[in-house]
């Protein structure tokens, strides 16, 4: 496991619970770390921080996923953080509603743990934006686990291709799941 030195003077903001980690904060990387891999945070004494997803192209380096020690963004990590985001829509917002919509956002990237990730709900259809290479590397996770918690119709892929240019990454747009 990588591990990401906050330089001395920007710790404060990841305390704070700010969830990007630009790469002038950085005093330097520990381990051969590959853009989309999950790291450790560290602060100048090496005390653990939290953890994220590296990107070595961007000038935000890390986009933090966790303050909690050992979590790993695998297949059930992926499943929690979508039933989470789904369980707050409907039980908070009172989302899906046949009375006023069925059309809404439910994972938004940062706000809901998945940075790079926005899942938007139009009845039985899905509509994925992936914005950094960690959640493209695990696609298939996310699918199983949107597949599972919400079990749309169709997915389909429609991304920023500048976002996805500054990732590094392909222009990833079409049909990625289900039956159309």
């Amino acid at each position: 496991m990588g591990k990401v030195r906050i330089r001395k003077g920007h710790v404060l903001p990841v305390v704070e619970g700010h969830p990007w980690i630009f790469a002038r904060s950085i005093a330097d990387v520990e381990g051969d770390v590959v853009s989309g891999d999950e790291v450790d945070l560290i602060d100048p004494k090496g005390t653990f921080l939290g953890r994220g997803f590296y990107s070595a192209d961007s000038s935000i380096r890390v986009r933090i996923f966790s303050h909690k020690k050992g979590l790993c963004a695998d297949s059930g990590f992926f499943l929690e953080r979508i039933e989470r985001a789904a369980r707050y829509r409907k039980e908070i917002l009172g989302l899906p509603s046949p009375e006023q919509t069925d059309a809404f956002r439910l994972v938004h990237s940062e706000g809901d743990g998945l940075p790079g990730l926005i899942i938007d709900l139009y009845g039985d259809v899905a509509v994925c934006q992936i914005s950094h290479v960690a959640m493209e590397k695990r696609k298939d996770s996310i699918l199983r686990a949107l597949d599972e918690v919400i079990g749309p119709q169709a997915v389909f892929q429609a991304d920023d291709p500048e976002m996805r240019k500054l990732e590094g990454l392909d222009l990833g747009s079409g049909w990625i799941g289900g039956q159309v």
